[in-house]
């Protein structure tokens, strides 16, 4: 019997296929920016990230498409808290960004 903690196995990603253009386009995109070295550099690019997610996604509700499944808690919470949607949007990625996964 081992001792320590368990191995577990690594998943498998699929190959990427016209099927899966999500994938395909963020590896597309990917390979025109340089990786990031050293830890400063890779969290300002993870905060921009989620910064500029956060306007684009205020611009999206601010045209009145309406709310996708995903952001009814961010509508509530600028009901609630009378705060722009991109400061509650913000708040709600760093907190997810910065939260630890379960174990």
């Amino acid at each position: 019997m081992r001792s320590g903690p368990r191995c577990r196995r690594a998943r498998r990603s699929p190959s990427t296929t016209a099927a899966d253009p999500p994938r395909l386009a963020a590896d597309a995109t990917a390979t025109g920016y340089p990786t990031p070295e050293g830890n400063s550099p890779r969290s300002d690019t993870s905060y921009s990230g989620l910064v500029t997610l956060a306007f684009f996604d205020a611009l999206y509700l601010g045209a009145q498409f309406g709310a996708g499944p995903r952001d009814g808690i961010m509508t509530g919470l600028v009901r609630l808290t009378r705060l722009p949607i991109a400061a509650v949007r913000t708040g709600i990625e760093i907190t997810v960004a910065t939260a630890r996964p379960h174990a």
